[in-house]
């Protein structure tokens, strides 16, 4: 069973509206403790690239499904910088516990986000679930996300004073299944328990007003980018082994990723039925979104010798700049302040990851894709994709380049100094 660790308190002065289902709380600075596969043959489908994709940046309706790590933080400040804050957002358990959903609804309504929170579950789609301790035990993950949360994320003029944060139970408001008068994007950055019991209940109203899904993560392991990550030990050593029988993760092997190894079953579930209700599903997968990617490619285009201090150390450098610039022209943004708080080697990822793929969203310019059939292992966790559409293989679009130079030069700067 699913052990879940962190503890916190994060909220005083509690009132339900049970109408609307919606909790509102008074957020004071908190006191709180945080104790808290076998494979299929991997391999590269010739089809079609998307050399030149045309850039997506006209979209309306955005809804994020989020497990509120440091990336996710980092996603919501890429959206708001490009106009699209999303209306909603999903808080699943995964890197924190569910009930973070508060303090989350906390730091995006400070930073100007008009974003609803609801609060989804803790627990995985298809019992027994792979227990998530070791996020808190090993990594120490929730503890250090509640301390940078307490003392460094909000603005200056919030840390003091209290906010009310409204986080919504009632999670059949976020899908708005079949009831919707125009689509919108569903950006997932968790795991998908929550998605796929949302389909259980009404797997054709759901589909029917979504135009697109875009899932972060999953590691395709036969990938171009997937076979060289002796260029991209960062990002290597934040993949996971693959889900063994005994609903325990493999330590001695490197093969999936944790969004959807976490709950396999779930993972296969949802691409599975959006894809055959004929909506759009597009990966971009942890070899592509990367953690310290600017590093990596800056290796990669000069010829130096790779190192994973040498990867670390380039990408510091330009996070570096970013907050020297967001400081030298005093344009307050959340974006800015996450170049502050961000360190190197995915320890604090604030502008990796998750805060690539949602650059899709605004800038698909910055992408490479391919149409491929995929194959998600419901059993293992591990993704492969398919030599033709084989039996247990769904078409999709998935992510095989991302540009972080162009990335940096012409969205990430102009964001933070306000241009």
């Amino acid at each position: 069973p699913q052990a879940r660790r962190l503890t916190s308190i994060p909220t005083l002065g509690f009132h339900m509206s049970l109408a609307k289902a919606t909790i509102f709380a008074f957020y004071l600075p908190l006191v709180a403790s945080a104790p808290t596969s076998r494979f299929l043959q991997a391999s590269t489908q010739s089809q079609k690239d998307v050399a030149e994709a045309k850039p997506k940046s006209a979209r309306g309706r955005v809804k994020v499904v989020t497990d509120m790590g440091f990336d996710d933080w980092g996603a919501f400040a890429v959206l708001h910088a490009a106009g699209l804050g999303p209306e909603a957002a999903l808080a699943t358990g995964g890197m924190m516990e569910e009930s973070f959903a508060y303090n989350f609804s906390v730091l995006l309504s400070s930073w100007g986000l008009e974003t609803q929170v609801f609060q989804g579950s803790d627990s995985c789609w298809s019992p027994p679930c792979i227990s998530t301790s070791f996020i808190e035990d090993d990594w120490h993950y929730p503890s250090k996300e509640l301390d940078i949360f307490n003392t460094s994320a909000l603005p200056e003029r919030e840390r003091t004073s209290p906010r009310i944060s409204a986080v919504s139970l009632d999670t059949a408001g976020f899908w708005e299944a079949g009831t919707c008068t125009e689509k919108y994007t569903l950006l997932i950055l968790s795991p998908q328990a929550d998605i796929a019991k949302a389909l259980d209940s009404e797997a054709a109203g759901v589909a029917k007003c979504i135009e697109e899904v875009v899932v972060s993560g999953g590691f395709f392991v036969g990938s171009e980018e997937g076979k060289v990550f002796e260029h991209d030990q960062t990002t290597f050593a934040n993949t996971m082994g693959h889900r063994l029988p005994n609903f325990t993760l493999s330590a001695d092997d490197h093969d999936a990723e944790l969004n959807v190894v976490l709950d396999a079953p779930a993972a296969h579930s949802v691409v599975e039925r959006f894809v055959s209700l004929g909506v759009t599903v597009t990966f971009v997968p942890i070899e592509v979104e990367g953690v310290d990617r600017i590093g990596k490619e800056q290796i990669l285009n000069s010829g130096d010798n790779y190192s994973i201090a040498l990867q670390s150390n380039l990408s510091s450098t330009r996070i570096a700049q970013l907050w020297d610039s967001a400081k030298r022209s005093q344009n307050s943004s959340m974006l800015g302040r996450l170049a502050c708080i961000h360190k190197s080697a995915g320890d604090v990822a604030t502008l990796d990851m998750d805060a690539i793929v949602a650059t899709y969203l605004s800038n698909r310019e910055l992408f490479q894709f391919r149409s491929s059939f995929v194959h998600v292992d419901a059993s293992s966790g591990i993704e492969n994709l398919c030599v033709g559409q084989l039996r247990g293989c769904f078409n999709t679009e998935v992510a095989t380049a991302f540009n972080a130079s162009s990335w940096f030069d012409a969205v990430l700067r102009p964001s933070v100094v306000g241009a």
